[in-house]
């Protein structure tokens, strides 16, 4: 079955981090991890820009796996047309950026 990297890079709107993340982490993840083959979900914030005009301060990591992944991101946006989904006005959506990644190669770690 392929594996998957779903990453989202987000941002609150100025001056609503906390219901931002609170939504986010209360609301958006558990609704994402509801989908069938979204296995594990992970939040990161920030911490030191290295190169790059745009500033997300937050990223989540979703792994997924599926057989049929246009299927599952069609689910996503159905749920989202139709409202299952949570949206939150705390989300500056006019910023945030999602990418699907395949997972290829073998994972590499280093030598002892």
């Amino acid at each position: 079955m392929p594996h998957y990297k779903m990453i989202s890079l987000t941002a609150p709107v100025e001056g609503r981090d906390a219901e931002f993340n609170d939504w986010y982490d209360r609301v958006h993840m558990p609704e994402i991890l509801s989908f069938p083959g979204v296995q594990s979900a992970r939040r990161y914030r920030a911490r030191t820009k290295i190169m790059g005009a745009q500033e997300w301060p937050y990223l989540a990591v979703y792994s997924i796996d599926t057989d049929d992944i246009d299927g599952l991101l069609g689910e996503f946006a159905a749920a989202g047309a139709s409202g299952a989904m949570s949206r939150s006005d705390a989300s500056d959506r006019s910023v945030g950026y999602s990418v699907i990644f395949e997972e290829m190669g073998e994972e590499r770690f280093t030598a002892d």
